[in-house]
């Protein structure tokens, strides 16, 4: 499984990440080169925040516009503003568990086990 890195950005009242698709990319955009596309750079146009707000690591979520604003002020767009400053301003860092996987887990959480109901006669 190939490593997974995403940009960590500590926020002064919630923290959030952005998954890589790309390091080589990555660099190449924070670097200055406006040749490489954010679509090359980033899994997808989400930013992610810990269940508990604060921390690299533990459950994470998307993180609501709501949260977004607290922390960046008002944005006409994640992709133009948000993104881009915490890919400026964060840091790089390995990651547990990838964009997709985190997504697939949400679209199939584990089944809960249910324990049959029985009847008795008599």
């Amino acid at each position: 499984m190939p490593e997974v890195f995403k940009v960590f950005y500590r926020g002064s009242k919630s923290d959030f990440s952005v998954f890589l698709d790309s390091v080589d990319a990555y660099k190449k955009w924070a670097s200055g080169d406006k040749t490489v596309p954010l679509s090359d750079v980033i899994s997808s146009f989400i930013v992610y925040t810990p269940v508990t707000g604060n921390g690299t690591e533990g459950e994470i979520h998307e993180a609501s516009k709501q949260v977004l604003e607290e922390e960046f002020g008002k944005f006409d767009s994640v992709d133009t503003t948000v993104i881009p400053k915490i890919l400026r301003e964060g840091e790089l860092r390995r990651a547990k568990s990838s964009a997709r996987e985190l997504r697939k887990r949400r679209s199939n959480p584990p089944k809960e086990k249910v324990k049959p109901k029985y009847t008795t006669m008599g």
